[in-house]
């Protein structure tokens, strides 16, 4: 009995990670986003393998408030969840790999960005708040595009085949492999 019920409940984790789980993901995202920020948040497609916890993103575009133009896209974000998040109680993501990022920033004027909305929010105190922990480990950014429009000087500044390798960012200690090296390139303004 022990081994169908084990069976059985694979099949249904999987039927539910593929079928349903991705489809919960862009609605829940998509609700978030435009109750807490006035934004809109479209995927192309979102995945999610059961088996091997890792979540695919493809065709992302995060826009401006109350606005179709972009602020953020992407062509692939892959996640790779732990296992270890069941024993630590707390997210351990083995590795992110981030392709073709593209991140719009304007200063719209003295101190204020096309970001604000971000920083109000995640600096908005909250009751009997606890700390979050997490382990991030792995983390690859490649080919990516960060503008800067600086409005009230009239200048624009473009960071592009922006590549990046961070090992681990982490308040916890985790058991993770880490294969991936600190680096950074560029191409600053075109030079």
């Amino acid at each position: 009995w022990t081994a169908i019920g084990i069976g059985a409940f694979m099949v249904l984790w999987c039927a539910f990670g593929i079928l349903a789980l991705p489809g919960i993901i862009k609605s829940k995202a998509q609700e978030f986003v435009a109750e807490k920020f006035h934004r809109t948040v479209d995927f192309k497609d979102v995945s999610f393998n059961p088996l091997t916890l890792t979540v695919k993103m493809e065709g992302l575009h995060l826009s401006e408030p109350n606005s179709k133009e972009d602020f953020v896209s992407f062509e692939k974000l892959a996640v790779n969840l732990s296992t270890e998040s069941i024993f630590r109680m707390a997210p351990v993501i083995e590795e992110v790999e981030l392709e073709k990022p593209v991140v719009h920033l304007i200063r719209t004027g003295k101190n204020h960005y096309n970001f604000d909305d971000f920083i109000a929010f995640a600096l908005k105190p909250e009751k009997d708040k606890k700390p979050t922990y997490f382990s991030v480990n792995n983390i690859q950014v490649k080919d990516g595009t960060i503008t800067f429009d600086d409005q009230p000087k009239g200048k624009k500044h473009i960071v592009d085949m922006l590549n990046l390798s961070i090992p681990f960012i982490s308040n916890i200690p985790s058991k993770v492999d880490i294969f991936v090296d600190l680096a950074m390139s560029a191409n600053v303004n075109h030079e």
